[in-house]
């Protein structure tokens, strides 16, 4: 959904540069909270109460594993920005209709 969005920005006339940027950063994470962001993923709530517990618990065991206690795991975390900058003498140009009309249906 986001990737259409982007693309519609950048092939928009009124929009013809479009600025991009990423920023990361490490976002501490607790075990219960690890364990909690995955169940609420979509896959961990179409899970069965077994496979739920089982895929809860190996979360809980690589968090054992990963972190380094009493310090929180650092997840990694980007966030993409698009910036699209108005070119006004689109928004000033004359409109041309075809010769059959416009058709508005509502």
């Amino acid at each position: 959904m986001a990737s259409e969005s982007v693309a519609a920005l950048a092939s928009n006339p009124y929009f013809p540069h479009v600025e991009r940027r990423s920023f990361r950063q490490w976002v501490p994470v607790d075990e219960h909270q690890l364990v909690a962001m995955v169940a609420r993923t979509p896959l961990a709530k179409r899970l069965d109460r077994a496979d739920n517990e089982r895929l809860l618990e190996g979360v809980r065991d690589l968090y054992l594993a990963s972190a380094r206690s009493p310090e929180p795991l650092l997840l990694p975390y980007q966030v993409l920005c698009w910036r699209g900058w108005v070119d006004h003498s689109e928004l000033s140009a004359a409109l041309h209709p075809p010769d059959h009309g416009l058709q508005i249906t509502l």
